[in-house]
């Protein structure tokens, strides 16, 4: 199977493919900064699943899983200060479970350049930690205070 090669052929593909994590408007908190960011995510994430699935080089692959960890720091440094601002009571308990899936990030992708980590164990990664856990529910748990 040919790989893609274009970013306009990867979104193309990421709109039409058979596996991809599907933003709804349900998940917005009403913080455009931290809605913008988790859609930003969840674009990244369909991209490296993509790329995992065609499959891409393993190097395409490195580059794209480095981009969508670093873009997930980014974002948890972001919803930490916005919700610190915003007077969250849980504030230091979310930033914990951050801590903790950054590690588990960090792991991931030691073990995909291992060769010891499948596209299963990064879609699990992905959609059950990032977007069922921390978006669907530790986020809300601070959507009163954004």
């Amino acid at each position: 199977m040919d790989g893609l090669t274009g970013t306009n052929e990867r979104n193309e593909k990421t709109e039409e493919g058979f596996v991809r994590i599907q933003w709804n408007r349900k998940y917005e908190c009403g913080n455009q900064i931290i809605d913008t960011q988790h859609k930003k995510l969840f674009q990244l994430s369909n991209e490296l699943l993509v790329a995992m699935l065609e499959p891409q080089e393993k190097t395409v692959c490195e580059q794209l899983m480095e981009e969508l960890i670093e873009e997930i720091a980014v974002h948890f440094n972001t919803e930490e200060s916005i919700i610190e601002a915003a007077g969250y009571p849980e504030f230091r308990e979310h930033r914990e479970i951050h801590k903790e899936m950054l590690a588990l990030a960090s792991d991931i992708i030691q073990g995909y350049k291992a060769d010891n980590i499948d596209p299963e164990d990064v879609f699990n990664f992905l959609a059950v930690h990032i977007v069922h856990e921390d978006m669907l529910e530790e986020d809300r748990k601070f959507f009163a205070y954004v």
